[in-house]
């Protein structure tokens, strides 16, 4: 099946969607301070896996650090498995 495009001039261009307000942060990393930590239980992630916990966390720390360079950002992430928590700690 062959398609025949017709090409065509002066057809204005649609504004951008810019869509809803933006998505409220999942984890509190903004409102850290150095020495402060926060806790998510094990278990939360869907996969059910412990270990995913602790990537997802590892993972959107670095990304909070990446999109905040201004601003000097260290994390660490712990798995706490006799407490039943992974934790992550502002270092910086």
């Amino acid at each position: 099946m062959s398609y025949e495009f017709v090409i065509e001039q002066d057809v204005p261009l649609p504004p951008k969607h810019i869509g809803t307000a933006p998505r409220p942060p999942k984890y509190p990393f903004a409102e850290m301070s150095v020495g402060e930590s926060f806790a998510v239980p094990l278990g939360e992630e869907k996969a059910g896996s412990n270990y995913v916990s602790a990537i997802r966390l590892r993972s959107a720390a670095t990304n909070f650090k990446k999109r905040h360079t201004a601003e000097a950002f260290e994390f660490t992430v712990r798995t706490l498995h006799d407490e039943g928590v992974v934790r992550v700690w502002r270092t910086a």
